[in-house]
């Protein structure tokens, strides 16, 4: 077998043994799965170019040749998985972002794949079959730059989040995962210029893969096996939490925002992040107006109160707002969490019950004029019911006199002649 075969061999059971290996134990993952759906595209290039190498004829070289038109979008996979790893909190990207990954992506696989102007017919080398180069070198130039530009960026990207990174787990992830984006970014370059420059090397890009994946493969696990970490549960904490969580940088911006926040907004998040804070509230806390005009002091103690946000479609929501300094080990203000409590259901429960506590106020006055009439009338009658028996008792004694007087007036039976 050709020596120069095995690196390409070797490349393949490394991406191979990983994916498989994160699909068992970090599928869960966003980036864990893009992960593994890069590794399986790469063991995919690794076997292609393995076939290319051991080819014992042209035709089988063409026919390898002809099936290796998808490596562009190994590297739009890449820089799709590195946006997902630096990101921060359960944050989305955008569908823009995902056509400016995949678009010039697409655009090289339909290229390859129609007309191979990238890759020109196989030559036989002295390491073996290998890419000839193409009969217009315009559009190889074009995605040799496109090829450079993603591979730098991502080696950059995942350096920066190495470097900002505070957390010890987060930061030994972002290390090794940086290793390893820096071996690819050293092997692709050193092909692409040697090809540019005409001279006649082995490929140095698929040979890489095997050792640029142990290290970020390491990074993702790493994050996975600490996922029940304070710092790796944040995610998943913030994603469930019911409430509204907003990230305020100390100049007022705001940084982050949790789901619960972006559906109470109706906003969605690149319109969000960035904004002053104060413009979120129709009714702002005066903590909350420091904290937008970058005057509020870090040993201030944000109380809750209540403030209204402006809700989708012009309405508002209710919150009982809190807030917490964020400080580092200098003492001096990082930024503040602010959490708002959506009372809205309470706020309308409770005027619901105090439109049922009305109701029954005036149900029990109105019953309670109608038992007050129903007693003055009854009071009347009881009180003209004892004038007429004292007039009543009055007239038997007027004719019990006058029955007397009668009496002793009336002549004896003896005196009568």
């Amino acid at each position: 077998m050709n020596p120069f075969a095995i690196p390409s061999l070797v490349s393949a059971c490394c991406c191979t043994a990983l994916a498989l290996l994160l699909h068992l134990r970090a599928s869960h993952s966003r980036s864990a799965r893009m992960f593994s759906v890069l590794l399986t595209l790469m063991a995919a290039e690794a076997l292609i170019e393995f076939g290319y190498r051991i080819s014992a004829n042209a035709s089988q070289a063409h026919l390898c040749w002809q099936l290796n038109v998808h490596w562009p979008l190994v590297l739009a996979v890449l820089l799709h998985f590195t946006l997902l790893s630096v990101r921060e909190g359960p944050r989305r990207i955008s569908r823009s972002s995902l056509w400016l990954i995949y678009g010039p992506a697409a655009l090289f696989v339909v290229l390859e794949a129609s007309a191979h102007l990238i890759t020109g017919p196989p030559q036989l080398a002295w390491w073996g079959w290998t890419y000839g180069p193409p009969e217009n070198k315009l559009v190889r130039d074009v995605a040799y730059v496109w090829v450079l530009l993603v591979m730098i960026g991502s080696a950059a990207t995942m350096i920066a989040a190495w470097r900002k990174a505070d957390d010890p787990v987060a930061r030994t992830r972002f290390g090794c995962m940086a290793i390893g984006y820096g071996i690819m970014a050293l092997g692709v370059p050193l092909e692409i210029g040697f090809s540019v420059l005409g001279i006649r090397i082995p490929p140095l890009c698929v040979a890489a893969y095997a050792l640029a994946v142990l290290p970020i493969g390491y990074g993702v696990m790493r994050h996975d096996l600490f996922r029940m970490s304070p710092a790796a549960a944040a995610d998943g904490i913030i994603s469930a939490l019911r409430h509204a969580l907003f990230l305020v940088t100390p100049d007022g911006r705001v940084r982050f925002a949790n789901p619960s926040a972006l559906h109470a907004l109706g906003r969605a998040e690149v319109e969000l992040i960035g904004c002053r804070v104060a413009s979120l509230f129709a009714e702002a806390p005066h903590w909350v107006k420091d904290l937008d005009a970058g005057k509020l002091d870090a040993r201030a103690e944000p109380k809750d109160v209540e403030a209204t946000l402006r809700g989708p479609d012009g309405g508002t929501v209710r919150v009982l707002l809190s807030g917490a300094c964020v400080l580092n080990s200098n003492g001096q203000l990082r930024g503040v969490a602010l959490i708002g409590y959506d009372i809205s259901e309470l706020k309308a429960t409770t005027a619901e019950l105090e439109r049922y506590r009305d109701h029954l106020e005036a149900l029990v006055r109105d019953r309670t004029a109608a038992i007050r009439a129903a007693y003055d009338r009854l009071e009347e009658e009881m009180a003209e019911r004892r004038l007429a028996q004292r007039q009543r008792s009055s007239l038997q004694e007027q004719l019990l006199e006058s029955q007397q007087q009668l009496a002793s007036v009336r002549p004896h039976p003896s005196d009568r002649p």
